[in-house]
């Protein structure tokens, strides 16, 4: 048995050069390399649980999901009891949808090593997921006590406290972000949304005041602040077209076109193409009031797209689906990204559904992807 251990020690110390060079590959921003040198190590030493580890996690930041699962898997082969590969599979079950799957797996992480905050915290999204809301909560308050400063499972702990309609206990949950990290930039917005939606107009302004410079300049909290306002009898009408106004010209400068936009040629046989963009495609009143303007459209006029922004899935978004003409799930797209696919489709008039509520996509409209928008 010694000469076994022995020996496979031997066998490891090639392929852990192997993989400290792959770190070093990484930092550098060079995934590829990286990859290369752990395939090396793993080859060097194929019962290596962290040759297979950080190969599936680079292919993993590669977007090679499925190469990173086979990796991953590889390991359970060998070391069926170890965490991390059950942890890091379930990640990517969760992430494709696979609940059922990513619970399974994380808790199957957790048998072998009860003492691991980060899989709670997995097995807390794979419950929400399954709408298992208050069973997630108790997932990261047992990550919690495992790492009571764990900035994500507290942030994580206020989000569902929100969903639970329990506004109190969410507030102390972003309030201990804050303490842990005053530049968590989430913090403020949430904190800002759950102030201003329980009538503390005054607070939610003080908090995006309060944030630090860098945090109170940028867009999202910036755009948050601009929606309070409104609600704010300490702000005039004209300083608060001003600041809309102000911000408006920063962000057209900072989003300026990469790429022309279509001319919208005069073709009067042509249907015009306009485009919704709204995260609200679901049970919520702005698709009540938005469902009657899709279904009542003209089609041979206009052709409809929906360009849905929000993680939300119910049975308003499958009416709404269905009223389309073209639906694009434009959730895992950021501002470039959305931009370029309006631009793609030649969407003629653009409509902003959100404004500076909800997850705004103003960056993506300063870019001026179709030639009118509303």
């Amino acid at each position: 048995m010694l000469k076994r251990l022995m020996a496979r020690l031997a066998g490891e110390a090639p392929a852990q050069a192997l993989i400290d060079a792959g770190h070093r590959a990484e930092s550098a921003g060079q995934l590829a390399d990286a990859c290369r040198l752990y395939r090396q190590a793993v080859a060097a030493a194929p019962r290596f649980a962290r040759a297979h580890l950080n190969l599936g996690a680079a292919l993993e930041a590669s977007g090679d999901a499925a190469g990173a699962e086979r990796a991953y898997a590889a390991v359970l082969e060998f070391d069926p009891a170890n965490p991390y590969a059950s942890y890091n599979l379930g990640n990517l079950a969760a992430a494709r949808g696979d609940a059922a799957a990513a619970e399974r797996l994380v808790r199957r992480a957790l048998e072998s090593k009860p003492e691991f905050p980060e899989a709670y915290v997995a097995l807390a999204n794979a419950l929400e997921q399954g709408a298992r809301r208050e069973q997630a909560l108790d997932a990261l308050r047992a990550a919690l006590a495992q790492r009571p400063q764990y900035i994500g499972a507290w942030f994580n702990c206020a989000l569902l406290l929100r969903q639970l309609q329990r506004p109190d206990e969410a507030e102390d949950a972003l309030r201990r972000v804050l303490e842990l990290d005053r530049q968590h930039l989430d913090a403020y917005r949430e904190l800002g949304a759950l102030l201003r939606g329980s009538g503390r107009v005054e607070e939610a302004l003080h908090c995006y005041r309060s944030a630090p410079a860098a945090v109170s300049a940028a867009p999202t909290i910036e755009s948050a602040s601009l929606l309070t306002a409104l609600y704010a009898d300490s702000v005039a009408d004209s300083e608060l077209f001003s600041r809309h106004r102000a911000f408006a010209e920063r962000l057209a400068k900072q989003h300026a076109p990469h790429r022309p936009t279509h001319a919208g040629a005069a073709q009067p046989q042509r249907r015009l193409r306009i485009g919704y963009v709204s995260d609200d495609f679901c049970l919520h009143p702005a698709a009540a009031h938005l469902l009657p303007v899709l279904a009542r459209h003209d089609r041979s006029a206009f052709e409809v797209h929906c360009y849905m922004t929000g993680p939300n899935d119910d049975h308003v978004t499958a009416e709404a689906r269905e009223l389309a003409d073209r639906w694009h799930d434009a959730a895992p797209l950021d501002d470039a990204m959305l931009a370029d696919a309006v631009r793609d489709a030649r969407i003629d008039v653009l409509v902003d559904l959100i404004g500076h509520a909800g997850r705004t996509r103003l960056g993506a409209f300063a870019r001026r992807p179709a030639p009118v928008q509303v």
